[in-house]
């Protein structure tokens, strides 16, 4: 006769420290057990109709959830309790009701939630294999991966965002879900414009810098043509660096001094965002005729 020892065999339940294939990952801390102690039943596959035993020994290890499964004595349990022993079978799965959810940098993590039940299962996605269940027991479908987050599948969970995502987005403390798709629509709309913003400061750089070259004399307007259309090829960082490689020109004029320097004047607090958005013209001739100063001024963009 097989002793109880024998039957015995410890599995991880879920680790909470590894985001799983499927994008998120589970906050053990976060779990609700009280139901589950009272019918701790261990299935197969997350079926209803197969119930193989119970799991004994729940408990936390280093943000672990492991158990010890008790297999009963029907053939099927004796069966899947042999592969179990022999190597065959290693993977377990939860199934949980989530109560709450929250997008962290690392990705969506399970902050409250409800254990149901636990499956021997043939091929479970990682140590941290998920099923979620609503209220009524129907499986939800949940994938961070590619986006498919509906509201029917996310059923009754709460999904929160953290401080500093809704500090980004400008979001009341009472947002909804549908403030938190037009506040990211706006912000990729603004993330765009600055691209395009960014993208004309730094023709404008090139051509005023390529202009410049042909005033002090480094290079011939015909050289200007050759050296746009390579730049225009993105070796701008090559042309640079073979036209500051030539001899200086002439000295520039005190006109020029006095346009150069006054560039700046009255515009000494200005960070790099708000010369982008209030003067872009000007920001490329800082670059192309003051490099140390735009230099600086991406600096401050670096700190916000």
């Amino acid at each position: 006769m097989q002793k109880k020892n024998e039957m015995k065999k410890r599995f991880v339940l879920s680790d909470g420290k590894k985001i799983n294939s499927r994008g998120y990952r589970i906050d053990i801390s976060g779990g609700s057990f009280d139901r589950f102690n009272q019918n701790p039943v261990m299935l197969y596959m997350h079926n209803d109709d197969d119930v193989i035993g119970r799991w004994e020994n729940l408990r936390v290890e280093d943000s672990r959830l492991v158990a010890e499964a008790v297999f009963d004595s029907s053939e099927k349990a004796k069966e899947i309790e042999r592969k179990v022993n022999e190597g065959f079978l290693k993977g377990c799965s939860m199934g949980i009701i989530t109560r709450q959810m929250v997008f962290e940098a690392d990705g969506a993590v399970v902050k409250e939630w409800e254990l149901l039940e636990a499956s021997i299962v043939a091929i479970p996605s990682d140590p941290g294999a998920v099923v979620f269940y609503n209220e009524k027991k129907e499986v939800l479908n949940f994938n961070f991966n590619n986006n498919q987050k509906t509201s029917q599948e996310m059923g009754d969970a709460v999904f929160k965002l953290s401080p500093k995502t809704v500090n980004s987005l400008k979001l009341d403390a009472d947002y909804t879900p549908k403030d938190v798709e037009q506040a990211v629509a706006a912000k990729d709309s603004e993330i765009e414009t600055l691209k395009a913003n960014l993208k004309a400061v730094e023709k404008q750089s090139q051509t005023d810098f390529l202009n410049n070259a042909v005033k002090t004399g480094r290079i011939s307007e015909a050289e200007r043509l050759s050296f746009e259309k390579l730049a225009d090829k993105g070796c701008f960082e090559d042309v640079k660096a073979m036209i500051d490689a030539k001899p200086a020109g002439p000295a520039a004029s005190l006109a020029d001094m006095v346009a150069q320097s006054n560039l700046t004047a009255g515009r000494e607090t200005w960070d790099y965002l708000k010369w982008m958005k209030e003067d872009p013209k000007g920001l490329s001739r800082i670059k192309s005729e003051n490099p140390k100063e735009f230099e600086r001024l991406q600096m401050t963009l670096k700190k916000q």
